[in-house]
C-alpha cells in the first residue's frame, strides 16, 4: 500500500523585507498587535484549516521505505487546556497563499519571554514560497475562546533548510510574540524548556488535530487539544538530515508544531508529518518529529534574541 507524507498545519501576519543568514531564514512581521488580534474574530479561528486539508495541501513527495504502522496509541482528550501545566501549550493561527490556517505549537524558555516553537511549514511554506502573513498565537484554545488574549508574531524563522529546500528533517519553526499589556506571554501562561539532541524513550505529545481519523474512529475537529503517550518507535530517514523520531499516535493534520515532551517537561521536538493513504480521509496512526540537533540549537539562538 502506497502512503502519503501529509504535513499537518499552518500561520498569520502583514510581513515587511526578509531577513536572511546562513544558519536561520527568517522575517520580521509588520502591522500592530491590534489588527493582528482583530483579525482573528471567534468564526475566523473556527473555521481555519490545517495545511493538510484537501484543497490547500502542498504536492509532498510519499516518503519510501516506511512500511509498518502498527497499533498506535489512542490520543486522549486534554481535560483542562488552561491548567497551569498545560496552558503553554495552543494554537497557531495564520494565512497563507489567500487561506486561514491553523497549526499547534508551545511557548518555551527564552531571555525576552516570548519565544513559541512550533513545526517550520507552520511558519514558511518551504522550498523559498515564503513567510506567512497575521500570525498569532492562542495559549489554551478551546472551541474559538482565547482565555490569555491573543499574542501577534514580531519575526518569524525556520532553518535554511527547510525554508530553501522544503527538507523535513529540519521543518522547525519559531515565532517571536508581541507583549500584550507590558507583559511577556511566559510571565502569563508560563514556558517549557527547550532541549536539543534527545530522543527519550517515552514522549508526551500535545496538539489540535482537525481531521476525523477514520482508521481510529476519532472525530477529531480541531476545537479540543489531545495529548498522546507514546513510546519512541524508531528513527528513519525524512530527508537529508538526522533521522526524524517516530512514534505511535493518531492525531492528524492541525496538530502540526505541537510539541512533543521528555519525562520531566522539556520539549524535545514538534509535530512535522505523518503517513496516511489520503488527505482527504486521514487514517494514520503515527506522527514524526525532526531531532532537535544544531540546526535546531541555531534557530532557536537566533529567535530568542
Amino acid at each position: 500500500m502506497k502512503f502519503r507524507v501529509a504535513l499537518l498545519s499552518l500561520l498569520v501576519t502583514v510581513l515587511a523585507p526578509p531577513i536572511a543568514s546562513a544558519s536561520v531564514v527568517d522575517k520580521r512581521t509588520a502591522g500592530s498587535p491590534e489588527t493582528v488580534s482583530n483579525y482573528w474574530t471567534k468564526a475566523r479561528m473556527k473555521a481555519a484549516i490545517p495545511v493538510g486539508s484537501a484543497g490547500a495541501t502542498p504536492d509532498l513527495t510519499p516518503l519510501a521505505a516506511q512500511q509498518t504502522r502498527g497499533s498506535g496509541v489512542r490520543a486522549e482528550q486534554v481535560a483542562d487546556p488552561s491548567a497551569d501545566e498545560v496552558r503553554m501549550h495552543g494554537r497557531a493561527f495564520f494565512k497563507m497563499d489567500g487561506f486561514n490556517f491553523v497549526c499547534s505549537a508551545t511557548v518555551i524558555d527564552s531571555a525576552t519571554g516570548s519565544v513559541v516553537w512550533t513545526a517550520g511549514h507552520c511558519v514558511e511554506e518551504g522550498r523559498r514560497g515564503g513567510f506567512a502573513r497575521r500570525w498569532a498565537f492562542v495559549p489554551a484554545y478551546e472551541n474559538g475562546d482565547a482565555p490569555f488574549g491573543v499574542w501577534s508574531a514580531r519575526k518569524l524563522a525556520t532553518t535554511p533548510q527547510f525554508g530553501r529546500r522544503g527538507d523535513l528533517s529540519y521543518d522547525l519553526g519559531a515565532a517571536k510574540v508581541r507583549k500584550r499589556g507590558g507583559k511577556s506571554i511566559s510571565s502569563v501562561v508560563g514556558e517549557r524548556d527547550l532541549a536539543f539532541g534527545k530522543a527519550p524513550r517515552q514522549i508526551q505529545s500535545f496538539g489540535y488535530p482537525a481531521e476525523p481519523n477514520r482508521a481510529t474512529g476519532q472525530q477529531f475537529n480541531g476545537e479540543r487539544e489531545y495529548s498522546c503517550s507514546s513510546s519512541l518507535r524508531k528513527r528513519v530517514r525524512a530527508g537529508n538530515g538526522p533521522k526524524v523520531m517516530r512514534i505511535g499516535c493518531d492525531m492528524t493534520a492541525g496538530a502540526s508544531g505541537g510539541g512533543w515532551l521528555a519525562p520531566n517537561g522539556d520539549v524535545i521536538g514538534v509535530l512535522s508529518f505523518a503517513r496516511t493513504t489520503s488527505r482527504e480521509n486521514w487514517d494514520n496512526r503515527d506522527n514524526n518529529s525532526p531531532f532537535l540537533g544544531s540546526a535546531a540549537r541555531k534557530l532557536y539562538r537566533s529567535i530568542a534574541r
